[in-house]
């Protein structure tokens, strides 16, 4: 009979295991790897990087021996098929383990379907211990997988009464230098960023992630085509333009969704202007939310939120974090799908 509590604590013991690998691992999810003989583990392992080996492998790999009776514990189900490394389905031979504890399934259907292979090599299998902490970390693979779309992050930078900008779109610079970093590496993590044709065409910022990590790809929103002379063109954007755009901002962003899903962008950072955040959060396709709020005030200007609403209107946001930075204050809302 299994003993639950001490399954826990070794599944957490994974979960941790696979926390170290982000963000190293992206696109790929980040998993961890616990093997134990009963009385003690004997050994762990981590995906530690995208292109490198996968947890189950590390931990086989750090084992002093191979000896009978065995039980491993992944926050991710083994996959099965060969990318960049072999199939971790393949390692775990049933001479070795006699029972295999499983988070959450692979939602990757490429990947999938060693659970049923697992139990028919005769080794038992157990799902679902700590699924909600697994799906939690790894976030952004299933919004991909499951959603069909990239995860959308929804950042901008406010003066405390609200605005982001001056009424003639100058907004350079509302957060302070700290600020500003912390967002670069938050660039540095997203395979993409995307900005309306208002925001490139007043600021013709650079989206890169200035030495934090490695730039993302940048979206660009040009209805008509007309800001090919900026310099974000040096960096061969994805450009979004008539005639495959409309005048319906919902089909535009699903449009917009279902190609990057396409060319394999996982994570996409917003960091549009009043008009494309607000049409982000009109039609509800994002995932979390980044605000920068600073101590200063503009008394009239662009506010985030260009539309109308009701007090009534309920996002089903949870606060995930709070952070200050200087004098500024960063707040991450996430949205809640349950």
């Amino acid at each position: 009979m299994n003993n639950i509590a001490l399954d826990k604590k070794l599944m957490f013991i994974a979960l941790k295991e696979a926390k170290r690998g982000i963000p190293y691992v992206y696109p790929n999810p980040a998993v961890g790897c616990v093997i134990y003989d009963g009385s003690k583990i004997l050994s762990t392992g981590y995906h530690k990087k995208f292109g490198e080996n996968h947890a189950e492998h590390e931990a086989i790999k750090n084992l002093d021996e191979m000896v009978k009776g065995l039980t491993m514990y992944v926050s991710l189900e083994p996959c099965t098929h060969t990318g960049k490394t072999g199939a971790c389905f393949d390692l775990i031979d049933p001479e070795v383990f006699d029972r295999v504890v499983i988070a959450e399934k692979d939602p990757n259907s490429e990947a999938s379907g060693s659970i049923e292979k697992l139990k028919k090599r005769g080794i038992k299998v157990d799902l679902g211990l700590l699924k909600h902490e697994a799906r939690k970390l790894n976030k952004r693979f299933y919004v991909f997988h499951e959603k069909k779309r990239p995860y959308v992050i929804l950042k901008y930078a406010s003066t405390l009464d609200g605005f982001i900008a001056q009424e003639n779109g100058y907004s350079k610079w509302i957060t302070n230098e700290k600020s500003r970093k912390e967002n670069h590496f938050t660039r540095s993590i997203c395979d993409a960023i995307l900005i309306g044709s208002n925001t490139a065409r007043i600021d013709n910022p650079d989206l890169g992630s200035h030495g934090c990590g490695r730039d993302p790809k940048i979206v660009l929103i040009d209805f008509d085509n007309a800001l090919g002379s900026l310099d974000l063109f040096k960096k061969k954007p994805i450009v979004y333009s008539s005639p495959e755009l409309s005048n319906d901002a919902g089909k535009n962003i699903n449009f917009i969704m279902n190609d990057l899903y396409k060319k394999n962008i996982q994570s996409l950072l917003v960091e549009g202007g009043a008009k494309t955040i607000s049409n982000f959060l009109n039609f509800e396709i994002f995932d979390e939310l980044h605000c920068y709020v600073a101590p200063k005030f503009l008394g009239k200007g662009l506010n985030i939120f260009q539309g109308e609403n009701s007090i009534e209107k309920n996002y089903n946001l949870e606060l995930v974090d709070t952070k200050m930075i200087g004098d500024d204050l960063k707040i991450v809302y996430k949205k809640s799908y349950t």
